[in-house]
């Protein structure tokens, strides 16, 4: 910056640059009752994910995307006029210079909404606020952009209207303290007047929620919801701002704040988010068109394509497409699935059994057959060299031959399940408040008690399983510590049987509520949407990390009982039949009496985040073996 940019005086106001619209404001709002300002919608986004040297944020590109997508669409913006300032542009340099940019595209007919999405900080010392630049230094507040600064550099940009919003720590000291709403003026009346406004995501003086992963923060995701669904013509910042800080304090401890900016003077008019005339709501058209033009060639464009379509559900539920996106989503499964099978004879005949009636099962049946026949070549020739190893004597070596008082030892006494005792207690069962976007069969919360219980620390891997049965089942071999999978629940009952039977112990299924207290971390749960964190890469292997294979179990974080592998990875049979909740409270509840299906759990490295959290549930029929299926043991005491 400038020695002469620096001395610009600090006061530089923008009243004189509207004596018209200063003077006789009242007869001049009737005489313009119905027209809208003739002059140009500006939007500059400011998004920083990917920090330097501080920690990495998930959705403020996302977000800032989202709403420059929703006021191209909807509200009037034209593409020339936004301006996008991401990641490794966002320097201190970077900001300045695209707000000096702005200060000489605007004009005094014109509007202007600036929007930053990243980190910020507060100076105990001096009680200033900053904007972290992407590439300023973890302890170097010189590197970063006072709130001071920015107000300064807003103030001259000779704009009609000019809006702040900040997603962003620490950043409500811009604004005006006490603003008092004027409901003297309609939206048409405060589109007229000139305006400096600024909304914050927080208090100045609290953090602020980064939001799930490829979703939105919860301020941004407000804010977008308002946007979309109301139904009025023309939202004024005071309606927009109370509807923000009910939807996000609802939801998170954040308390939204705006006004008026600080030092700088406002002639009582406000930024109107007015929708395009003879255009009611083509946002949701345009979004639902945009999701179902997306390529679905490979298996990364298929992944991706079931994330939009999962965040249109998420933002949505009530809109058109909705049953059109449920059965999109429902083909993109069965796509995905077909695309990332390999060819072999489990992994083939699982994927039938999964899905009867995909269009891709004549395909699918044509490269089983071709397995088969290579399979059948093989086992032939192995019949005939076994049937040639017979006719010769056996031959052991002497130090080999077993002792006659040698006593062959199970090995599977020494694969004993790691097991963690779950102390009984009580908890809400199904969508409490932090799950978000719950399944039917999900959201009837009740509440249930347990007595203590063992449940298995991992779930039960290839090895275990080998040790037992004397066989693999699963697809993806050659990885002892990966959990065994394509085993259906009744597979895993023979399982349980033979380990009582060797161990002398009285392994079992956990029930579902078992399941679910033990993966929210019973007693000592902490409220999070996955087993062990809020963010499903930290705990849990999925569409996003897994890398289309199973992963040793134990390498993601533990939950606060200190089990692994609870949100992704492999879904885990339970013991109950799959049935409707009940809507009272139960005590150590075993399901329904009878069923056609068995309960699974937890999610699997196939799926998206939504189907990982500890609230989902899954059934499957009991002699299912599927790749995506395993289970972890439990033990009365």
């Amino acid at each position: 910056m400038s020695n002469e940019q620096q001395q610009e005086p600090y006061d530089r106001r923008r009243p004189a640059k509207h004596p018209s619209v200063r003077a006789s404001r009242a007869p001049a709002a009737r005489h313009i009752r119905t027209r809208r300002p003739a002059g140009r919608k500006y939007f500059l986004g400011i998004a920083i994910d990917k920090y330097e040297h501080w920690p990495q944020r998930r959705n403020a590109g996302r977000d800032v995307q989202a709403i420059s997508e929703l006021l191209l669409a909807e509200y009037g913006f034209k593409k020339e006029d936004v301006h996008l300032l991401t990641d490794g542009e966002a320097t201190f340099d970077g900001v300045i210079g695209v707000l000096r940019k702005m200060a000489g595209l605007v004009s005094q007919h014109d509007s202007l909404l600036v929007y930053y999405a990243g980190h910020s900080h507060f100076d105990e010392l001096t009680r200033r606020g900053f904007w972290i630049p992407v590439n300023a230094g973890s302890r170097k507040t010189e590197d970063y952009l006072p709130n001071s600064l920015i107000r300064d550099f807003l103030s001259c940009i000779p704009s009609l209207h000019t809006l702040l919003i900040s997603d962003s720590c620490f950043s409500g000291s811009l604004f005006v303290r006490g603003y008092q709403r004027d409901e003297q003026l309609t939206a048409d009346e405060l589109m007229q007047v000139q305006s400096s406004w600024v909304i914050c995501s927080g208090r100045h003086d609290e953090t602020v929620a980064d939001g799930p992963a490829e979703g939105h923060s919860p301020f941004a995701q407000s804010i977008l919801d308002v946007l979309k669904k109301s139904e009025r013509e023309h939202i004024t910042l005071d309606f927009l701002l109370d509807q923000v800080r009910k939807q996000t304090r609802s939801n998170y401890d954040q308390l939204p704040e705006g006004g008026p900016f600080s030092y700088i003077d406002n002639e009582r008019g406000q930024f109107v988010f007015s929708r395009r005339q003879g255009v009611r709501k083509p946002a949701d058209e345009l979004a639902w068109a945009k999701v179902v033009a997306m390529p679905e060639e490979s298996l990364t464009q298929v992944q991706e394509k079931r994330s939009q379509v999962t965040l249109f559900l998420n933002t949505r539920r009530e809109r058109e497409h909705v049953t059109e996106a449920i059965q999109l989503n429902k083909q993109l499964v069965e796509r995905q699935a077909f695309l990332s099978l390999r060819d072999t004879q489990l992994r083939l005949y699982g994927f039938l059994r999964m899905f009867p009636y995909s269009p891709y099962v004549p395909e699918v049946r044509k490269r089983l057959e071709a397995v088969l026949k290579k399979q059948a070549v093989s086992d032939t020739i192995e019949t005939e060299k076994r049937a040639e190893d017979s006719r010769k004597p056996p031959v052991l070596p002497a130090e080999q031959k077993p002792s006659a008082n040698t006593v062959q030892k199970p090995f599977v006494d020494f694969m004993l399940p790691e097991m963690v005792l779950v102390e009984g207690g009580s908890f809400d069962m199904g969508c409490t408040s932090e799950q978000q976007d719950c399944q039917d069969d999900e959201e009837l919360v009740h509440r249930v008690t347990l007595d203590s219980y063992f449940i298995g620390k991992y779930p039960v891997t290839q090895a275990q399983w080998r040790l037992v049965m004397g066989n693999n089942p699963s697809s993806f071999t050659r990885c002892n510590r990966c959990p065994v999978e394509q085993v259906s629940w009744d597979d895993v009952q023979d399982f349980i049987r033979r380990l009582n039977e060797l161990t002398g112990q009285n392994y079992r299924l956990p029930t579902e509520a078992e399941w679910e207290f033990a993966a929210r971390g019973g007693n000592k749960s902490r409220g999070y949407q996955y087993a062990g964190g809020v963010n499903l890469d930290d705990v849990g292997w999925y569409t996003g990390n897994a890398e289309h294979k199973t992963h040793p179990v134990g390498q993601k974080r533990a939950n606060e009982l200190g089990l692994y592998d609870m949100s992704g990875n492999v879904w885990e049979w339970c013991q109950d039949w799959f049935g409707d909740y009940p809507p009272s409270a139960q005590t150590n509840p075993e399901g329904p009496s009878i069923g056609c299906y068995r309960a699974l759990r937890g999610g699997s490295w196939i799926n998206n985040p939504q189907e990982c959290r500890v609230a989902i549930r899954l059934c499957g029929s009991p002699d299912n073996h599927v790749f995506i299926l395993g289970f972890r043991l439990a033990k009365t005491p």
